[in-house]
């Protein structure tokens, strides 16, 4: 079994950097890291076991910083004073669609958010199982609705003018319950500088999922969240990567009703206005775009219901297994991280109860004894 510091999140204590990529399990504070699932620009992302008196908790410890990425020392800084602020934008967020931002810790050169875990599949990876099957309309209607709201909500939270900036299918995750949750809202996207925005050739975000204006050099605005969930809803009702259709020359996409058959003219008409190259003749606001989406989902349609039996059905026994295995070999490392509390008897309550109650009245008589003279006195039969 690895080795790895512990480390206490909730002190003044330097935290050690994680290994790159293992050894694992190892003990981070009050969390025993499973395994490393990933990297980006701006970190590197674990899964993390902990335990608490309701028992056993998986989340996703998200580090800042990754050697690979080739940043000048203040850009380094930079970017860590920015990823520090949307950690507390992120911690603020609170909507069932986002993956939420439970609590961020920030001492020294070490940054770290730990986050919701979400047992699924990615958008991308359940569309690829899926091949060549397409998914129901009503259900790819019922998953863009809800991301809809999800960025409506982020869009117009408290005035901040937020944007994901960064919604692909990746980005997107499906639980085994049926949930649709975007993730990564605001984090490696916002770290960048807000004036390489605006300069060409400097893109933030994945290039087949960036508005054409943004591509350009433009800094990006809702509408570029808008053009990446029309992206989005062309690749459900398709059934394949958007990639494979797109022309060198002309960058549109063919209508999705060309590949399914299901597909209507009016919903063509949806995808194309989202997917317009001008922001100014596309859906404004999300809210715009979920109010011609949401109709389109059947009355009393059990979307969740519908997602959580497409999610299950197609998971992979052989990840569960790996997965499943990675959690019990780190498991005996939660006793260290996290010593279970000693059972507490009902003699034990019992006995504080009847000390709590003689020390009050004792308190009472030492503090008012005169008031306790006369109301014995009052239901004391013969006295005057």
């Amino acid at each position: 079994m690895g080795k790895c510091h512990r480390v206490d999140m909730t002190t003044g204590k330097q935290p050690e950097p994680f290994p790159a990529q293992g050894p694992f399990p190892c003990l981070f504070g009050p969390y025993v890291i499973v395994n490393y699932l990933g990297e980006g620009g701006m970190g590197r992302v674990y899964l993390a076991l902990t335990r608490d008196r309701h028992g056993e908790h998986l989340f996703v410890v998200k580090r800042f910083g990754n050697p690979r990425a080739r940043f000048t020392p203040p850009q380094i800084l930079e970017n860590q004073a920015r990823f520090q602020h949307e950690a507390d934008i992120t911690k603020a967020l609170s909507h069932p669609c986002i993956a939420r931002t439970f609590t961020s810790v920030h001492q020294g050169q070490a940054s770290y958010l730990v986050q919701e875990f979400i047992h699924g599949l990615t958008l991308d990876y359940l569309i690829s199982l899926m091949n060549p099957q397409r998914m129901p309309v009503p259900l790819a209607a019922h998953i863009v609705a809800q991301i809809a709201g999800a960025l409506h909500y982020v869009h117009e939270f408290h005035g901040m003018g937020l944007i994901h900036r960064d919604l692909t299918a990746e980005n997107v995750m499906f639980s085994r319950t049926g949930e649709v949750k975007v993730i990564d809202f605001g984090i490696a996207k916002a770290t960048l500088l807000d004036e390489t925005l605006t300069k060409p050739n400097i893109v933030v975000g994945k290039p087949l999922w960036t508005a054409p204006e943004v591509a350009g050099g433009a800094k990006p605005d809702r509408r570029a969240d808008l053009y990446a969930l029309g992206m989005l809803f062309w690749h459900l009702l398709c059934g394949e990567n958007p990639e494979g259709h797109l022309d060198i020359e002309k960058p549109s996409l063919p209508s999705p009703s060309t590949l399914n058959s299901e597909v209507s003219a009016h919903i063509d008409a949806i995808v194309a206005k989202a997917l317009h190259s001008n922001p100014k003749h596309r859906f404004q606001t999300a809210q715009e775009l979920l109010d011609v989406v949401s109709p389109l989902i059947p009355e009393g349609y059990q979307g969740p219901k519908e997602l959580a039996r497409l999610v299950v059905g197609y998971d992979v026994v052989r990840e569960m297994e790996y997965f499943n295995a990675r959690v019990a070999e780190a498991r005996p490392l939660l006793e260290q991280a996290c010593p279970t509390p000693k059972p507490f008897s009902r003699r034990k309550v019992f006995l504080i109860a009847i000390i709590s109650a003689v020390a009050a009245l004792a308190l009472g008589f030492l503090l008012f004894p005169g008031s306790h003279v006369h109301s014995v006195a009052a239901i004391t039969p013969g006295r005057p």
